[in-house]
């Protein structure tokens, strides 16, 4: 987890070294302009940092000042980095020619990277409001009989935080309401602020025959366990933290905390063998799992996670999938396990997707055919 942490860190500080050296490229600045700039910067690399530690002290107006430019930057200095490398070939080779070199200046390059960035800003920000529904149809071998056409409402990764919060909420809330499932699950990464906790009263409405259930997911621990836990208490969603519950007869749900509490010494319980222990051999077993992670073949019918979004800003998928080479949808790991991966409903640290939609998720149960 850290070395990774270490490396987007680092790639991160990269991408500023880039712009600075493409407006120095550019505009030629005098020293005192490049000086403010490396200032500038050095700010925004810190914003989302800032961020975090000022709502966690009860600053949430300035946190939310702050960090309104800082994560719009984020995903804007990744695209400007990417289309500004990708121009440099074409720029050495258009030296070789007068017209080329007027038409590929440093300038124009850089003037046409800003507008492409403004372009895909407004596609990226429109596609993260775009919530849709993924209506899936799974068989499963061990469904009980008269659990067939069952419909499980999945969502995941909300983040709810000061800049996603009431109105994501209530829209989430509104769209559970009219899928009328039997079953309600939150994959994990539900909260990231503690002043969300007044939010969770919109949850705390919804209802479904066999229950609302939850798994921690890594930015639950992120946030404090202790803050997390009453979230999830007064939004009425019930934790499983390794162990299972029997929905109806034969009908099982099992849950695993993140393995992210290990990695800051809180309670963690992530051991999906020891939560599946209780159960019956040939009961349908549904487990929730924030991570996409796994050690080996689990006796589980199907396992819901989330955690990937999708990669939720191209090009990004790309490092995403290193990691998780399932990366979202519907896919069978043996004869007897599914796994269904969601893209998420919300969207961490940048408010945008490119490539990546939100969804909330639709899961209808059949019986698996002879």
């Amino acid at each position: 987890m850290f070395p990774l942490l270490l490396f987007l860190i680092a790639g991160y500080a990269a991408l500023h070294v880039v712009f600075y050296r493409a407006v120095r490229a550019a505009f030629a600045p005098p020293r005192w302009l490049r000086l403010l700039l490396a200032v500038a910067l050095a700010g925004l690399f810190c914003a989302p940092l800032i961020t975090r530690l000022l709502d966690r002290v009860a600053h949430e107006r300035i946190a939310l000042l702050i960090g309104l430019p800082g994560y719009f930057w984020m995903c804007g200095l990744l695209w400007f980095c990417l289309l500004w490398l990708a121009c440099w070939p074409v720029r050495r080779l258009a030296r070789r020619w007068p017209a080329g070199a007027a038409a590929c200046s440093a300038q124009r390059v850089f003037y046409t990277c800003v507008l492409s960035v403004l372009i895909l800003g407004v596609i990226g920000w429109r596609e993260s409001h775009a919530l849709r529904v993924e209506e899936v149809h799974v068989a499963c071998a061990h469904l009980p009989p008269g659990q067939a056409g069952l419909r499980i409402a999945l969502f995941s990764d909300l983040h709810l935080d000061l800049h996603r919060n009431h109105r994501l909420l209530a829209q989430v809330a509104e769209r559970l309401r009219a899928l009328q499932p039997d079953l309600i699950l939150s994959g994990g990464d539900l909260v990231d602020s503690p002043h969300c906790l007044p939010d969770a009263e919109q949850f705390a409405a919804l209802s479904a025959p066999l229950g609302k259930f939850a798994v921690l997911g890594n930015h639950e621990y992120y946030l404090g366990l202790p803050t997390a836990l009453a979230f999830h208490a007064r939004a009425g969603l019930t934790l499983l933290r390794q162990r299972a519950v029997e929905l109806a007869p034969g009908l099982w749900l099992a849950g695993v905390d993140n393995s992210a509490g290990r990695h800051f010494r809180q309670p963690c319980f992530d051991d999906e063998r020891t939560a599946l222990a209780a159960v019956p051999a040939d009961a349908c077993v549904l487990l929730l799992k924030h991570e996409p992670h796994f050690t080996g073949p689990l006796p589980a019918d199907l396992i819901l996670s989330g955690h990937t979004h999708a990669g939720q800003v191209f090009p990004f998928h790309t490092v995403v999938r290193a990691r998780y080479p399932l990366l979202a949808g519907l896919h069978r790991l043996d004869a007897r396990t599914q796994l269904y991966i969601t893209r998420g409903t919300g969207t961490w640290g940048p408010p945008f997707r490119l490539g990546a939609p939100p969804e909330l998720t639709l899961l209808i149960l059949e019986p698996a055919r002879p």
